[in-house]
């Protein structure tokens, strides 16, 4: 960030002694130039615009978060929950994917690529949510939808493991 630097011809103090080792020192300000918005700007632009019902816009400034920041962990994630719920199943996978591959320990993105690849019948989903679950073991809905993909497969032992489990996590809700 450049900044323009204003000098101020005295302290308030102005009357009081100099400080014993020196001269009295101007007081000197920063004032930031605009700049242009920054990645993290971006991004909660586009978490505003997801708020007002404006897709469009959320999609416009999540890709200029991408583009200032292609690291912008939050803005990959979304823009794929986005194409998700819009049933662009194999855009949003690649946003996840690469959300993933950003932060690869991030349980939501490890999740959402599970949930996508369930969505889309891949024959990967049940590594997909095993992923999800050696990130965070107490992850109830991976669970869930790891038991029901095992049950549809003929896996009863295991998948009524995954129920068990699921059931012993939100027994409190």
């Amino acid at each position: 960030m450049s900044a323009t630097i204003l000098r101020f011809p005295q302290r308030p103090d102005a009357g009081a002694a100099p400080a014993a080792d020196g001269p009295e020192a101007p007081i000197v300000a920063l004032v930031p130039r605009p700049s242009p918005p920054d990645a993290h700007t971006h991004y909660l632009r586009g978490c505003a615009a997801e708020d007002r019902g404006d897709l469009s816009g959320a999609i416009r400034a999540y890709h200029a978060a991408i583009k200032t920041d292609p690291n912008h962990f939050g803005a990959h994630v979304n823009l794929g929950r986005i194409f998700h719920e819009a049933g662009r199943l194999q855009d949003a996978l690649v946003y996840y994917r690469i959300g993933r591959s950003i932060n690869p320990h991030d349980v939501t993105a490890a999740f959402n690529v599970a949930v996508a690849l369930d969505d889309l019948g891949a024959a990967e989903t049940a590594d997909a949510y095993r992923e999800t679950l050696r990130l965070a073991p107490t992850f109830a809905d991976a669970h869930y939808n790891l038991a029901r993909l095992l049950e549809a497969t003929g896996d009863h032992e295991n998948a009524m493991h995954h129920l068990t489990r699921y059931r012993q996590l939100t027994a409190d809700r």
